[in-house]
């Protein structure tokens, strides 16, 4: 097996990879920021938020459910770490994407991204 045969058997596996790890929903949602992605999933039941930037802020999703309970979800672990919700019974119908502002103060949010819910 030559070399361009190993790269490119890396790169499918990597793919693979990162598609399973993408919990996905006939319903899901997504929004983002600059730095953060939000969605929803488990079919409307848990929301998700990751931090897809290397500058140390941190990241959050808010969220409402269709009783209009409000919850949010944060990660502070750094880039590319996610964090997950509690599981809900009420479905999720809409969300956002929010970072902090530069030295951890203030929060900067998307747009409000309805689910269908």
């Amino acid at each position: 097996m030559n070399y361009s045969s190993k790269a490119r058997i890396a790169a499918a596996v990597m793919v693979a990879a990162w598609t399973l790890a993408v919990p996905t929903s006939a319903s899901a949602a997504e929004t983002s920021i600059t730095g953060a992605t939000a969605y929803d999933w488990d079919y409307g039941h848990r929301v998700t938020v990751c931090d897809n930037a290397q500058d140390g802020r941190k990241v959050m999703s808010e969220f409402y459910r269709n009783d209009n309970d409000y919850d949010n979800v944060q990660e502070a672990a750094g880039s590319g770490n996610c964090e997950d919700s509690s599981y809900g019974s009420s479905l999720v119908d809409r969300l956002n994407a929010c970072r902090t502002g530069w030295g951890g103060i203030g929060w900067s949010c998307g747009n409000w991204r309805y689910t269908g819910n």
